[in-house]
């Protein structure tokens, strides 16, 4: 709760001068996170000492009643958004995901900086998770006879992945798929751009 608390205090006392924004990039920032919950309820509380009597069941719409039925029914409640006011899913998950990403983002880093670090990040993760998987054995015979460090496998030209990995390695890839920067930058960003080259790496293995 200290970091719902900590998000609270950033709040000004006069809560009707709080931005939709300001308060969306909040819910955003906490939507993973146990502090939603009591976050919501003190903004809930804060609005019922401004304006005595307020109820947000006063303010619920057809649509939201809808909305709150498919999420109970077990849709995901960015899907049942998008078909209760019919619009694109796939654009409001690209939506979603880079606001997410913005959270993310340092100081002054560009997108592009952001993937690389991800990237850097989510690889550490897989050689974790390989090594563990695979009981160290991530490179075959030949890669050892030629130095190579199994984590550098786990990134960079497939064609030298698939020479040297270990057969533990490679059927530890069937079920976690390798990816590549520009793979990874492409479901990261959702950038055209992006997209169109991993498309291209993926025809160039086929």
């Amino acid at each position: 709760m200290q970091e719902a608390d900590a998000a609270l205090s950033e709040l000004p006392a006069d809560f009707a001068s709080v931005t939709g924004e300001r308060l969306v990039n909040l819910i955003t920032r906490f939507r993973d996170h146990p502090g939603l919950e009591h976050l919501l309820n003190q903004l809930d509380e804060r609005e019922r000492r401004l304006n005595p009597g307020w109820d947000w069941r006063q303010l619920e719409t057809d649509q939201d009643r809808q909305i709150t039925a498919l999420i109970a029914s077990g849709m995901d409640q960015l899907d049942a958004y998008a078909q209760v006011y019919r619009l694109d899913v796939d654009d409001l998950h690209r939506q979603q995901a880079r606001a997410h990403l913005h959270t993310q983002r340092l100081p002054g880093e560009s997108a592009d900086a952001l993937a690389r670090r991800l990237y850097g990040e989510w690889i550490e993760a897989q050689f974790l998770a390989a090594e563990h998987a695979t009981r160290g054995v991530l490179v075959n015979k030949r890669g050892r006879a030629h130095g190579v460090d199994g984590r550098s496998l786990l990134h960079g030209s497939p064609r030298r992945a698939a020479a040297y990995a270990s057969e533990e390695l490679k059927a530890w890839w069937h079920t976690h798929p390798r990816l590549t920067l520009t793979e990874f930058r492409a479901q990261l960003l959702h950038r055209d751009a992006d997209v169109k080259a991993a498309r291209r790496h993926q025809e160039d293995r086929t």
